[in-house]
């Protein structure tokens, strides 16, 4: 099972082992384990041989009571001799398994719990004479306990009566019991170092590989906390780079489960609020870059309509100046005055109807969509410029008898065909051709109007439709071109939402215009 995850890796990296939380939290377990251990093994180094003494020597004197108690309830000590060494253990709580040894001073009759050889014999014999047990039996508890090493033992027993000088130490009790009998109790206190001593290694052996197994068990518990954790740092430093696709996988309804809820909640809130700040300044943005247009197109509005309204007005104030100073008295040459006073406040109001037409139609003016036959308009139209066109010569083309039907606003697609067929007059060459053709698709119809002559320089082929730019400004105010017509054409086709559009040919222009010619694609 792999419990350190790569993501984790990477992080402990970036930030440290010593920061993270999980190795903080094994760190900080083992060493408070280690500690108690210590603690634990410091009481049992020290602490429990007395404490084993002080057990060892109650068990000594239980075992003693529990012989006075016993000698009682027999006749005599010819009994003790009769019943043999059974009787020990069947009537004598002895629960450290001590040797009993109880002793008639007067004719040293000698009864065991175990087999006694005459070395033996002889050592106890030796105790009895060694010990005032006349000064044992005056005090309170009419025994004393005595922890004596192999040098001054007298007599050695390991629990079977045999002989072992390599036992080491021992516990004695001497006392004399009710009946005046002395009573010897003994006890191997080297079986306990032993003990000790062993277990003093396992405990060593076992207490490190239980911190063996705690460090793993604690390596598997702490990733269950921490990889959530972690999941959510990592999912943090995303939302700090504004990416909220990334989501905290809650599995728990505890407190981790419900940071993850809150930690969800909050990119999805950063997430609308972030997406809602972004829309807002987009259309600030766009709001400004609107307002700066406006600006620009009102100064840019202002500085051409002065411009073409400078020169009609200049004339205009300078023929009547003329004729209020009375320049002439000429009646031919007065009536040619005020003829280009008429010319030219004719070209002024003219300008200002197409400018308002041209904002009308920029600001939404409403459209009047029908059917009408776009050929009976062209035929109209030409009809109303055979002059213009007669007086330059111009052969005019128009070989489309069909009669099609278009949806739109007829008004206003007669002042797109005749700024058309007007702009190619007055650009058509001294006897020149106009060719007017239709180009039909399967719902609308594309009309063309070709002029022949000079081609438009592809620097300006892009701007012909902007409102007041003019290729030629002299041979523009020759024929009197404000530079609006193709602007009104243009608000026009879009507010049909049609294509429209100029190219140049070898032989000269090609502008053209569609009209949807099926009405349930009109919006009307």
């Amino acid at each position: 099972m792999n419990t350190v995850t790569r993501n984790e890796i990477s992080l402990k990296m970036k930030y440290g082992y010593k920061n993270s939380v999980r190795f903080r939290i094994i760190g900080i377990t083992v060493s408070i384990t280690i500690a108690i251990v210590c603690v634990a093994w410091i009481i049992s180094r020290f602490m429990i041989e007395d404490f084993y003494l002080i057990n060892a020597k109650k068990t000594l004197v239980d075992t003693f009571y529990s012989c006075n108690d016993f000698v009682k309830s027999i006749e005599n000590d010819d009994s003790l001799e009769v019943n043999g060494v059974g009787d020990f253990y069947g009537n004598v709580k002895n629960s450290g398994n001590s040797l009993i040894v109880i002793i008639n001073k007067e004719n040293m009759q000698i009864y065991s719990s175990a087999y006694i050889n005459r070395k033996m014999s002889l050592s106890i014999q030796s105790i009895v004479e060694n010990n005032d047990f006349g000064m044992i039996s005056r005090t309170p508890e009419r025994y004393i306990i005595k922890l004596s090493s192999i040098s001054d033992n007298l007599f050695d027993y390991n629990g079977d009566g045999i002989d072992d000088t390599s036992l080491g130490s021992t516990l004695d009790l001497y006392g004399v019991l009710d009946n005046g009998n002395i009573v010897i109790l003994r006890r191997n206190f080297e079986t306990l170092n032993t003990s000790m001593q062993f277990a003093a290694k396992f405990f060593t052996i076992a207490t490190f590989a239980l911190i063996l197994l705690e460090t793993f068990a604690l390596l598997i518990l702490t990733h269950r906390f921490t990889a959530p954790i972690i999941e959510m740092s990592q999912i943090a430093d995303r939302m700090t780079k504004l990416d909220f696709d990334a989501k905290v996988q809650v599995k728990t309804d505890d407190e981790i489960g419900r940071l993850g809820k809150s930690m969800n909640k909050l990119s999805t809130t950063l997430e609308e609020n972030i997406s809602k700040l972004k829309s807002a300044n987009l259309q600030l943005q766009n709001d400004l870059e609107e307002k700066d247009k406006l600006e620009s197109m009102r100064s840019e509005f202002l500085s051409h309509v002065s411009h073409e309204l400078k020169t009609p007005i200049a004339l205009i104030q300078g023929y009547a100046e003329g004729l209020s100073d009375g320049v002439t008295d000429d009646p031919e040459s007065m009536k040619y005055y005020i003829d280009v006073i008429k010319d030219e406040a004719e070209k002024m109001n003219t300008l200002v109807m197409k400018l308002l037409d041209l904002n009308e139609l920029e600001y939404g003016k409403t459209l009047s969509i029908e059917r009408f036959n776009i050929t009976d308009l062209v035929n109209d139209v030409v009809a109303a410029n055979k002059l213009p066109m007669q007086q330059k010569n111009i052969k005019f083309r128009f070989d489309e008898p069909e009669m099609i039907s278009v949806w739109a606003d007829e008004f206003m697609i007669e002042e797109v065909f005749t700024n058309y067929l007007s702009n190619a007059i007055h650009y058509a060459k001294e006897g020149g051709t106009i060719r007017v053709w239709y180009e039909k698709q399967d719902e609308s119809v594309r009309v063309n109007v070709f002029n022949e002559g000079d081609r438009i320089a592809e620097k300006d082929i892009n701007k012909v439709f902007i409102k007041f730019y003019k290729a030629d400004e002299a041979r523009t105010r020759s024929y009197g071109g404000s530079g609006i017509g193709l602007s009104i054409v243009e608000a026009i086709m879009r507010s049909h939402q049609q294509d429209y559009g100029v190219y140049n040919v070898d032989n000269g222009v090609v502008f053209y215009f569609e009209l949807n010619t099926r009405g349930d694609k009109v919006d009307k």
